[in-house]
């Protein structure tokens, strides 16, 4: 009858509006979700107090500009990129340089230590990406590019590398043969930095196009893209749990990031100038960043506010990083100095 089509009608209008309208209200609790999330984790672990670090030491003076400065997994030395072309290996206990690798043809925008301590990879504007044994000085692996290449990291089982350039495209490697594996397309500008998560299923990275992007390390493609930078991202690392995501960029933020949802979490700001990089603390409950503007500071989390502002280079700082066990910040700028702070 005309009366049981009109209730049918009814009804179905009901529930098509009840699904269109629970839709659009699930992303939105997703979104709550993901932060409160994220805040509540922070409060459990808040017993945890920062050190409060002091003024850094110049540990080494060189005529280069340094780019980069990395801990070994053990904290017992450090590698520092320099615009000469050459990586320097220092040791932290005995303050003073124990190596230098030197076939790079132009600047040194990056050298990592393998998991294991017993490699360095490092890249190069001279398109190459080589691979020591950096305790003979002795060079592994050559890996060739066409274009500069500004940013690489070690899988976390030491058997792949993947790279960033100046052609917009992030290379995966096989670190024992060389051989590239695959390319990821999507950015639209040179990638300046790319990390694999801790358990080595995603990546992130991060470019001048103003977006970071998520991507699924076995199928090559690209997740999520995180849109909320206003300029060029410099920086982006995975938290310890992998949960997380910070960021860093030209428009002087600090940003973290859901990974699950790619929502943003927190906007820091107080940084004058380009902000170069920016990692967590290895409890996740800091984060340190370097800029431009000469300063280095910390960030509470839980409160997203700054706690601590470190001063003393006298140019832009490149790099910062904390040692593994968090004791230490070891620090490069254009003022050709690397600081240690503690």
């Amino acid at each position: 009858t005309l009366r049981v089509v009109q209730i049918i009608v009814e009804r179905w209008l009901c529930i098509v509006s009840v699904h269109f309208g629970w839709i659009n209200e699930f992303n939105k609790i997703i979104q709550r979700y993901a932060k409160s999330l994220y805040i509540l984790k922070c409060i459990l672990m808040s017993c945890v107090i920062a050190k409060d670090f002091k003024h850094g030491r110049i540990i080494g003076r060189y005529e280069e500009e340094l780019l980069n400065v990395r801990f070994s997994p053990n904290g017992k030395q450090i590698a520092l990129s320099c615009s000469d072309g050459t990586i320097r290996i220092w040791d932290v206990a005995l303050e003073c340089e124990i190596q230098s690798l030197g076939q790079h043809l132009r600047e040194v925008t990056d050298a990592q230590f393998s998991p294991n301590g017993d490699l360095i990879a490092s890249c190069s504007e001279d398109c190459t990406i080589r691979i020591w044994d950096w305790a003979s000085g002795k060079e592994l692996q050559q890996m060739q590019e066409y274009y500069g290449i500004t940013t690489l990291h070690f899988s976390p089982d030491g058997q792949l590398l993947v790279s960033g350039s100046w052609d917009k495209v992030i290379h995966l490697w096989d670190v024992e043969s060389g051989i590239q594996l695959n390319e990821l397309l999507g950015h639209s500008q040179v990638v300046t930095e790319v990390k694999f998560s801790p358990d080595g299923k995603l990546l992130v990275s991060a470019s001048y196009d103003s977006t970071i992007r998520i991507w699924d390390v076995s199928s090559y493609s690209t997740l999520l893209e995180l849109i909320g930078h206003s300029d060029g991202v410099f920086g982006v690392t995975f938290s310890p749990d992998g949960d997380t995501i910070v960021s860093c960029s030209k428009d002087q933020t600090v940003r973290l990031w859901d990974v699950a949802s790619g929502t943003e979490i927190r906007t820091m700001e107080g940084h004058t100038d380009w902000v170069r990089s920016a990692q967590f603390s290895a409890n996740g409950l800091q984060i340190l960043s370097c800029s431009w503007d000469k300063t280095i500071r910390l960030w509470d989390l839980i409160l997203g506010k700054e706690i601590q502002k470190l001063e003393g280079h006298s140019r832009g700082i490149t790099g910062a990083e904390f040692s593994p066990d968090n004791d230490l910040i070891a620090s490069c700028s254009y003022d050709g100095t690397f600081r240690l702070w503690g």
